[in-house]
């Protein structure tokens, strides 16, 4: 497909490029498919491994959508699963954190595809997972995606409260807190509360102005959240608002 629609448009490849997932750097294939057959061998190498296909994997999704990427996804938090089950060592919290990250993600694929129980079973996995790693920032993630599900089927209580729980936890990072506000001040409209709304949604735009001006680490799930984002997220709070120009 992508390289018929490279053929229509005369892209000179670019096309095809996008759609062909890229290669795990050095070994990194052949530890995971060790680790596949000899899970009680895994080594820091191989967590670090799926680290960087879980990066490969977000960032297919951003060219192919998520219906595309959720037969492999699933085969690998397969893998990885099993992988945590079986870590007793002091690679388990490592492992456990990994496999966070792969729930988490997989939670916002059923998000993005419309498959409301996919999303729910993950995202209650990645919960219980992070839990257990201790990884603040990754909880406050998963909260914030377990309360944009609970408003994509109607339940706008939990979008309210779940919301607010994953704005307390300590660690997040400015893009998630921004977000976070944005998703909020929609919330609020939702539950006819303007001005709490309209609040909310003017410190939405001044977290978003210090998430872009943040010059420090941020977490690997947090890599698309640039300006355009912003935009997108301050343009659909607005117009939640009714303030369409």
């Amino acid at each position: 497909m992508a390289r018929r629609l490279d053929d229509a448009l005369t892209a000179d490849g670019r096309l095809m490029a996008l759609a062909r997932p890229p290669e795990l750097p050095g070994d990194g294939a052949d530890r995971i498919a060790f680790a596949a057959r000899h899970p009680m061998r895994t080594d820091p190498a191989t967590v670090d491994a799926l680290a960087d296909l879980l990066a490969s994997q977000r960032r297919l999704d951003d060219v192919l959508g998520a219906a595309a990427v959720m037969p492999a996804v699933q085969a690998n938090l397969d893998l990885v699963s099993h992988l945590a089950r079986e870590a007793h060592d002091d690679l388990r919290s490592r492992l456990i954190d990994q496999a966070a990250q792969w729930a988490q993600f997989a939670g916002w694929l059923g998000i993005a595809a419309g498959d409301h129980g996919w999303s729910r079973h993950w995202l209650n996995q990645a919960l219980e997972w992070t839990v257990e790693s201790g990884h603040d920032a990754l909880l406050g993630t998963v909260l914030s995606f377990r309360a944009d599900l609970a408003g994509q089927t109607g339940d706008i209580g939990a979008l309210l409260g779940v919301t607010r729980a994953a704005l307390t936890r300590p660690g997040m990072s400015p893009g998630q807190l921004a977000y976070d506000h944005y998703q909020l001040a929609r919330a609020c409209v939702l539950a006819d509360d303007r001005q709490a709304a309209i609040n909310t949604a003017v410190a939405a735009d001044e977290r978003a102005i210090a998430a872009l001006e943040h010059k420090g680490e941020m977490p690997p799930w947090d890599y698309y959240r640039d300006r355009a984002f912003f935009d997108l997220e301050a343009g659909t709070t607005r117009a939640a608002l009714g303030q369409h120009e």
